[in-house]
């Protein structure tokens, strides 16, 4: 859970910045910068709604930070350069699984899902780059979800202002129970797949 003694310098720290210094903190964020993407999201919208800054060129940047992230991770993904195979290592091979045996019209929805959970807001275009997913399909899906994502944010931030720290703990709650919810997936598929193979191995056997 964040600090919430810390949330006052950072936000002083985010209202003096300008439009390509935002766009670097946001890129940063839930990684060099130890403050979930979300939440410096939902701070942005407030320090729109309190005057300090102009919310089109706040959704503008975000959207815009969100979607080149995305591009840039999916790039060195399909490279299959050393760093490539360094993330491929640590991310869950479920995951990976899911982007390969989804049908088409359900592709999407992994991908904008896959926006507002923790570490597969990550995992998502380095997936996309391992499984091989077509440029242009990853492109117009991730540029869609990087649209409804990023404002999504923003504006409850925006909106909620005079709410802001009940809001930021209620992401904060959320954030985890959607993690703890996917390990709890994951383990269930892979106990899943243990016993499918275990059955199929049993069978083989049987007929000798």
């Amino acid at each position: 859970m964040l600090r919430f003694h810390n949330i006052a310098t950072y936000v002083a720290y985010l209202s003096h910045l300008s439009p390509s210094g935002l766009f670097l903190v946001i890129v940063a964020s839930g990684h060099v910068i130890p403050i979930p993407e979300s939440i410096t999201l939902i701070l942005l919208g407030y320090l729109a709604a309190v005057g300090k800054g102009k919310i089109i060129i706040l959704l503008f940047v975000a959207s815009l930070s969100t979607l080149l992230a995305d591009l840039v991770m999916y790039a060195i993904s399909l490279s299959g350069s050393k760093l490539a195979l360094y993330f491929e290592k640590k991310i869950n091979i479920d995951w990976i699984e899911k982007y390969r045996t989804k049908e088409e019209k359900r592709l999407f929805f992994l991908v904008l899902a896959s926006h507002f959970v923790p570490g597969w807001r990550f995992a998502n275009p380095i997936i996309a780059g391992v499984t091989r997913m077509p440029w242009r399909k990853f492109i117009l899906y991730t540029f869609v979800s990087s649209l409804i994502y990023a404002p999504f944010f923003i504006l409850s931030g925006f909106f909620f202002h005079k709410d802001i720290l009940p809001l930021i703990s209620t992401v904060e709650s959320i954030r985890h129970l959607l993690f703890y919810l996917l390990i709890i997936m994951t383990l269930i598929l892979i106990g899943m797949f243990l016993e499918k193979n275990k059955k199929g191995y049993n069978n083989h056997h049987a007929e000798k």
